[in-house]
C-alpha cells in the first residue's frame, strides 16, 4: 500500500475510534493504543517512517509532502499534527486530525 493510502487508513482509522469517546474528555494516547493499536505519533504515520528515518528531531522533515515549502513553521503538518498532538479534549483533537487528513489527501 503507497504511503498516502496507509496514512489515510490511519487517520480515518483514528478519528472513527476517538469520534466514539467523550468529547470532553481528556486526550489519552496511552488509552488509544491499548484499545485501538495505534496511535498519532511517528512511529505509526507512513509519511514519518518515510522521510524520518529514525530522526527524532524531524531533520528530514522538509522533505516531507506535507511539510515541504513550509517555511512558517518548524512543525510537520504545518503545524497541524502539533495542535492535535497538544489538543486537551477529544473534540479538539477530532477537529486538527481532520484537518490533517484533508492535508494528507491533498498534499500527500
Amino acid at each position: 500500500m503507497e504511503i498516502k493510502k496507509k496514512a489515510i487508513a490511519h487517520y480515518e482509522k483514528m478519528i472513527k475510534w476517538a469520534k466514539l469517546q467523550n468529547g470532553n474528555a481528556i486526550t489519552d494516547h496511552f488509552f488509544m493504543f491499548e484499545t485501538l493499536g495505534e496511535f498519532w505519533q511517528g512511529h505509526f504515520c507512513s509519511y514519518c517512517q518515510e522521510y524520518l528515518k529514525g530522526d527524532l528531531f524531524c531533520s528530514y522533515c522538509s522533505i516531507c509532502p506535507l511539510t515541504k515549502n513550509n517555511l512558517n513553521t518548524k512543525y510537520c503538518c504545518y503545524g497541524l499534527w502539533h495542535k492535535m498532538n497538544h489538543s486537551k479534549t477529544w473534540k479538539e483533537w477530532i477537529k486538527y486530525a481532520e484537518k490533517i487528513l484533508k492535508l494528507i489527501k491533498k498534499m500527500g
